[in-house]
């Protein structure tokens, strides 16, 4: 990412981690002063919207025993920050809860007009880092053409391309609905999928290769099954077409090669036999 696009995602996370702790600080503050004076928790309330208050409150009560059961069910990594996928559920409902608390508790009249504007200006300029960042993470992902991979792995764009092309020109070749594609992927990051799928074996044969997501698409998309369905480790010995990332040296002599077709990061090798 960009110098740019960094700035704006750290200011970003900076307006939330000030609304969050805005809106901890008067909940706290809210039930302090409450009992205080009343010696009870329902002055909190604003009178007509106890039941939004109410749900505020219970999500935020339900979002903590989720992650603490969570927890304790095996998700330790969540207490090192990792798996943030598996956490991305939650935020949604932290979002709600802060920016929401300061205009349904009330600390006193003048507070809390000053507090409602203040809100509304951190909401206003969250929105327009966020939807502006999100646009440039998604534009420079497209267009990035470099070496190193990520998770989210090349654009979904390049591979309906290549899986485009590889069926349309098989289908120019040959009638047969097995097509005989192979996979050179691993780039240091999905290394490990081979392996990994020798842990299922019951499940359904052969259910993590390499390329997997190919050939879901070659299969739903186009109605062509690869020809090595059901091999763990898959070889190029007999394949027409390999997808590869541009980076990566042909796994493959290039005598043996007719053409490559190149789709964003991805290329597609088309063999001679």
């Amino acid at each position: 990412m960009s110098d740019n696009t960094l700035l704006f995602l750290k200011f970003s996370s900076l307006l939330l981690i000030i609304q969050s702790i805005l809106s901890s600080s008067i909940l706290i503050f809210s039930i302090i002063l409450s009992y205080l004076k009343h010696k009870t928790f329902s002055n909190i309330f604003i009178e007509k919207d106890k039941k939004i208050i109410q749900f505020l409150l219970l999500a935020l009560l339900f979002t903590f025993l989720s992650f603490v059961i969570g927890v304790g069910l095996g998700a330790k990594p969540w207490l090192n920050g990792q798996r943030p996928d598996q956490q991305a559920n939650f935020f949604p409902i932290f979002l709600i809860i802060w920016f929401m608390i300061p205009f349904y508790l009330s600390i006193n009249q003048k507070f809390d007009s000053i507090l409602k504007k203040f809100t509304v200006i951190l909401c206003a300029c969250y929105l327009f880092s966020n939807i502006y960042s999100g646009y440039k993470i998604s534009d420079e992902h497209l267009k990035y053409n470099g070496i190193i991979l990520t998770n989210a792995d090349v654009p979904l764009i390049h591979k309906q391309n290549a899986i485009a092309y590889i069926a349309n020109d098989w289908k120019l070749k040959s009638n047969s609905q097995n097509i005989r594609v192979s996979y050179y992927l691993s780039g240091g990051r999905w290394d490990y999928i081979n392996s990994f799928g020798e842990k299922y074996p019951g499940i359904y044969q052969c259910v993590y290769t390499m390329g997997r997501e190919f050939d879901y698409e070659f299969l739903h998309s186009f109605k062509l099954l690869n020809s090595q369905e059901g091999i763990q480790y898959r070889s190029h010995k007999n394949s027409k077409y390999i997808i590869c990332y541009d980076f990566r040296e042909y796994p493959i002599n290039n005598d043996l090669i007719s053409e490559v077709k190149k789709f964003g990061r991805l290329e597609v090798i088309v063999l001679k036999k």
